[in-house]
C-alpha cells in the first residue's frame, strides 16, 4: 500500500472529502463546486476526453466524479447508451 508523508492514504481522502464537501456547502450543486467555470468548459473537457474514443455501449468508470456530470455529458452524446460508475471521496456530492 502506498502512504503519504502526511498520514496515509485515508487521511488524505478526509482531506479531500472536506475540502469538496465545504465547497459544495458554498456553491451548492454547481460546476464551481468543484472547480469548474461554467458548464460549457466543463463540457468542453469532456467532449477533448472522448473525441476519439466511442464509448457507446461501454462501462465508464469515473474516479473523482464530483457532481456526477459526466453521465449527463456522455448519456447526451451516446443517447443513454452508456453505463457510469461513480467514485468520490466527497460523499456530499454525489446526490
Amino acid at each position: 500500500m502506498v502512504k503519504s508523508a502526511e498520514g496515509g492514504l485515508e487521511a488524505n481522502r478526509e482531506k479531500v472529502a472536506k475540502f469538496y464537501n465545504n465547497r459544495f456547502a458554498i456553491e451548492g450543486h454547481s460546476v464551481k463546486s468543484v472547480g469548474w467555470k461554467d458548464k460549457a468548459s466543463q463540457f468542453l473537457s469532456f467532449d477533448m476526453l472522448f473525441r476519439d474514443y466511442d464509448a457507446s455501449g461501454k462501462t465508464i468508470l469515473d474516479v473523482g466524479c464530483g457532481l456526477g456530470d459526466l453521465y449527463t455529458f456522455l448519456s447526451q452524446k451516446y443517447c443513454s447508451r452508456i453505463a457510469l460508475v461513480n467514485i468520490s471521496a466527497a460523499f456530499g456530492l454525489v446526490g
